[in-house]
């Protein structure tokens, strides 16, 4: 279930003073965020996932890639760091060959989409490192940061972390999103829009 927001225990958060979609999304759309979106949404294509429409298919990453540009928005993440996050979230499941818990589909999924992500022109080394480490726990994924070749380790270990957020904030698809858990107050300041986001995007 999802824990506290479940339960209660944080209050009625669906009829909260917490931004809901419709809120969220004409804060995207005047900030130029959503045309972003729009333009990335259509490298998500079916031909990219094994199960497209599964629980880690095209609708979540959708959901994730609008999460990302929310965070980047209310973070203030812009220019070549938020689109290297956009790419990230395109193609972080793409290597999934089951919906289970599976501490490999990060590698898999930067090997399958390796050509793609070269083609964008962003940062290849650190897509790499968060894609590779987003679906593994916090304290491994910083400390791996020395095996890769990257001159920033604290940024990136924070780009990381914003991104687990995005995707994390998608757990509400199957009742499984802890608040404790997420990163940054922005995240959690997003979780009654994308909630409401899964009515609109679904899948």
């Amino acid at each position: 279930m999802l824990y506290r927001l479940f339960r209660g225990e944080t209050g009625d958060w669906k009829n909260s003073r917490m931004a809901g979609w419709q809120q969220v999304k004409k804060e995207l759309e005047e900030s130029g965020h959503l045309k972003i979106y729009e333009e990335f949404a259509m490298l998500i294509r079916e031909e990219n996932f094994l199960f497209p429409q599964s629980i880690h298919g095209m609708g979540h990453t959708k959901r994730v890639l609008i999460m990302v540009l929310c965070l980047c928005m209310r973070l203030g993440i812009v220019g070549e760091d938020r689109q290297l996050l956009v790419v990230c979230a395109v193609y972080h499941d793409v290597g999934r060959v089951n919906d289970g818990v599976d501490q490999k589909h990060g590698k898999d999924s930067f090997k399958k989409a390796r050509k793609a992500i070269e083609k964008t022109g962003q940062d290849t080394e650190m897509i790499r490192y968060i894609i590779e480490k987003h679906c593994i726990d916090d304290k491994t994924g910083h400390h791996d940061v020395i095996k890769y070749d990257l001159p920033d380790r604290e940024k990136a270990r924070r780009m990381l972390d914003v991104f687990k957020d995005a995707d994390g904030l998608d757990r509400l698809r199957i009742f499984d999103l802890n608040p404790d858990y997420l990163r940054h107050d922005e995240a959690r300041g997003l979780i009654k829009a994308a909630y409401e986001l899964l009515q609109e995007v679904p899948g």
